[in-house]
């Protein structure tokens, strides 16, 4: 297929470089469906091999606190701004031209992989797979779209980006098994072996054409670069803060340096006719709260990752004595996924969804409160089911509200909040690694004073923390909960307007499909 003039109306793509919806065979469905469930586990694996096993790294490479920090933080620094890049260039050169660019990058990964086994080779190859694992998820949404019947399109996005949740667990697990005595050996040919499968797939089961329109120009390029920079020096000044600490001038200097650039894109984007980012209707609070929830949501589950090194710097657990733990929370990210997929049925639930997963993660969270020396994996297992299944449950949701607002406003409005989206995902995942590790540290020189025994200042700092993560997310779920009975009350519906304008855009589409059906039999 290589025109979209094949298309029908309702089988059109949604915008420009998305693929359309043509009939499938079954046959065809079924390739697609293995594609997707492929491409999306494998884009979770290779974003999160790091952040799963970054003590391994440290010691196989011999990095100090603040080489590891930057090796953390490089594919954050890459993946903050890659959403905006890569929606203007699927819209410049179509969804194949999108495909062949991943390939091309996933092949360059694995050609440095297969050669070079050095630090700086190891961060170049983080700093790529930043840009090819957040196209890999969206490439994993568009195969979702093809054998999703018409009536469940709209879970396309969660069983895209949820699928990628399931990374850091299986990584957990995996590393059990491919790492001994800090040997990375397994894991770099295990990372060869799953871009290989990628780029196959990719090249033998090709999506539905797109049409393209026009998008880069030299503002366009300027501002990308204002705003691309930007992300990348909060990413590298948050992911360096736990190493270097804030009075270190260079995590001023690069925080300050952040803030100049991102104003200027603001300004220079406030005032443009046809901004690269349309930054007054991101400014609308009904926005600003999806970003806002989502942002806490992100801080607070940050302390599921380090949690876990509760377990192995305090009690000295081996990563093979936590394989049940780390079982649990794929089991609680897999049940989020599919929860979300049955449970997702119309526009109504989107708000029911996020102050649920508020909730579970308060009572999550609380059941891991009483810890003590004597407490093994298998008594936090629950909680750290909740959190897990609370981590996907809750995003599709909220982000489907966002998406809902743009998309009925055009693919620039789209593009827009997609793009900030993903930054403030990346931005308040590291915002709040820094500041739950700042309150352990406090709390811990807090509590060892008084006990003079540092295992035991570092449970009750633990402790605390997961007490104070309860409480926060029980308050946010107390608000939502409050917002979603006012619109009960007043018999209003979440999003209304844009709603009823996406519904008559689709009536309009099987209008023009029927009678164009109508045409051709009369002639």
């Amino acid at each position: 297929m290589k025109d979209t003039s094949i298309y029908t109306p309702t089988q059109m793509p949604m915008f420009a470089g998305s693929p359309g919806f043509p009939n499938l065979s079954k046959k065809t469905k079924i390739l697609y469906a293995c594609v997707w469930l492929v491409v999306g586990l494998c884009g979770g694996i290779l974003s999160n091999i790091v952040p799963a096993n970054i003590n391994d790294f440290k010691v196989y490479f011999d990095l100090d606190e603040l080489e590891g920090a930057v090796l953390l933080g490089i594919y954050y620094m890459f993946s903050a701004w890659a959403s905006l890049f890569m929606f203007k260039f699927r819209q410049h050169f179509g969804v194949s031209g999108f495909v062949r660019f991943v390939v091309f990058f996933l092949i360059v990964c694995t050609i440095i992989r297969l050669f070079f086994h050095t630090f700086w080779a190891e961060l170049s190859i983080r700093a790529v797979l930043g840009f090819v694992c957040t196209a890999l998820s969206v490439i994993s949404v568009f195969y979702a779209g093809q054998f999703l019947p018409k009536q469940k399109r709209v879970s396309m996005l969660l069983l895209g980006l949820g699928l990628t949740q399931l990374g850091y667990p299986l990584d957990k697990i995996l590393s059990v098994y491919l790492i001994d005595e800090w040997n990375l050996f397994y894991v770099f040919y295990f990372e060869i072996g799953v871009s290989l499968l990628c780029v196959c797939l990719l090249i033998l089961s090709p999506l539905p054409p797109s049409f393209t329109m026009p998008t880069f120009s030299v503002l366009n390029l300027f501002s990308l670069s204002l705003f691309a920079v930007s992300c990348m020096c909060f990413c590298l000044a948050f992911s360096i803060a736990s190493a270097l600490w804030w009075d270190d001038s260079r995590v001023v200097l690069l925080v300050l340096f952040g803030v100049v650039l991102f104003c200027v894109f603001v300004l220079i984007e406030y005032f443009r006719k046809e901004p690269l980012v349309h930054i007054k209707f991101l400014s609308k609070a009904s926005l600003l709260k999806i970003i806002i929830i989502s942002a806490f949501m992100r801080i607070f589950l940050t302390e599921q990752n380090i949690s876990t090194g509760f377990f192995t710097t305090t009690l000295g657990y081996g990563s093979q004595s936590l394989l049940g733990l780390y079982v649990w929370i794929f089991l609680g990210v897999v049940s989020g996924f599919l929860c979300g997929y049955f449970t997702m049925v119309g526009f109504d639930r989107f708000k029911i969804i996020v102050f649920i997963s508020f909730l579970l993660l308060s009572i999550g969270s609380y059941l891991n409160t009483n810890l003590s020396l004597s407490t093994s994996p298998k008594d936090v297992y629950l909680g750290q089911f909740l959190i897990s299944f609370a981590a996907v449950y809750f995003m599709v949701p909220l982000l489907l509200d966002g998406v809902v607002k743009s998309f009925v406003r055009g693919a620039l409005h789209l593009v827009s909040f997609s793009a900030i989206f993903s930054f403030s995902q990346s931005f308040f995942g590291l915002l709040g690694s820094f500041v739950i590790k700042y309150f352990l540290i406090t709390k811990t020189q807090t509590y060892l004073p008084l006990i003079n025994d540092k295992a035991y200042a570092s449970v009750y700092a633990y402790s605390d923390m997961f007490m104070v993560i309860s409480v926060c997310s029980f308050v946010v779920f107390m608000i939502l909960l409050f917002e979603w009975l006012c619109f009960k009350l007043l018999k209003k519906r979440p999003n209304e307007r844009e709603i009823n304008i996406f519904m008559k855009n689709v009536q309009k589409r099987m209008l023009q499909e029927q009678k164009m059906i109508k045409d051709k039999n009369e002639a």
